[in-house]
């Protein structure tokens, strides 16, 4: 009893500890998105401050990578792109209500923007409106369903809103297209340690703790 006991409490930890919302690149560093994705030369000077903010993003100054892409946005307002790097910012300061009303806005421009909607969900279950982030997820789904970032996130939020069968559902279906995935082995263990078939949990367990932890993109 006390080892499930344990197992158990660690699907709340590992809630914790690991909000992943997606930045489009397997990486340790997350990027945002260069102006040429999207627009090519259409406005240079938007271009310029989008692309700046980018390398602001990534030495880790997020508050002049804020402040060129909210320049973009006035230089170039209808685009989508600078609203979705902008959300990426806002979401690695944490200030969440900003970045999902930024997602919103880039799939106002862009409504198949899988990775906007990803992070959207993420924003939103970090302000705890789990269903509205189950939408968006489930929306990033109809759009990419073997995408193994979707299909994570929305096993993590499943698991958050104490839904451990479908959180098992989506974790083994990343399982199946990485079987090097060790935080889904965890979160899957937890999973099912939580509906108590603690023998799956334990194999799980065993299976993360060999692999150790994933290279994923932890915050936009």
């Amino acid at each position: 009893m006390a080892r499930r006991t344990v197992i158990a409490a660690g699907f709340l930890l590992a809630i914790k500890a690991q909000l992943t919302p997606c930045a489009g690149a397997e990486s340790d560093t997350p990027t945002i998105e260069p102006w040429h994705v999207d627009f090519a030369d259409r406005d240079t000077h938007a271009a310029f401050h989008n692309d700046r903010g980018l390398r602001f993003y990534q030495s880790g100054r997020l508050d002049k990578a804020i402040e060129e892409l909210s320049a973009a946005i006035e230089l170039h307002p209808v685009a989508s792109l600078p609203y979705y790097n902008r959300g990426n910012a806002h979401f690695r300061l944490r200030q969440f209500e900003r970045a999902a009303e930024d997602y919103s806005q880039a799939l106002s421009r862009s409504p198949d923007h899988v990775m906007a909607l990803v992070n959207r969900g993420s924003a939103r279950s970090a302000l705890g409106r789990l269903d509205e982030a189950l939408a968006d997820y489930n929306a990033a789904f109809a759009r990419e369903p073997d995408n193994s970032y979707v299909l994570f996130n929305r096993g993590f939020l499943r698991g958050k809103r104490q839904e451990y069968r479908e959180a098992i559902a989506d974790f083994t279906r990343v399982i199946e297209r990485d079987p090097n995935d060790g935080d889904a082995y965890r979160l899957r263990a937890a999973a099912y340690a939580s509906l108590g078939e603690m023998a799956k949990a334990l194999r799980d367990r065993d299976t993360a703790l060999t692999l150790g932890p994933s290279k994923r993109t932890k915050a936009p």
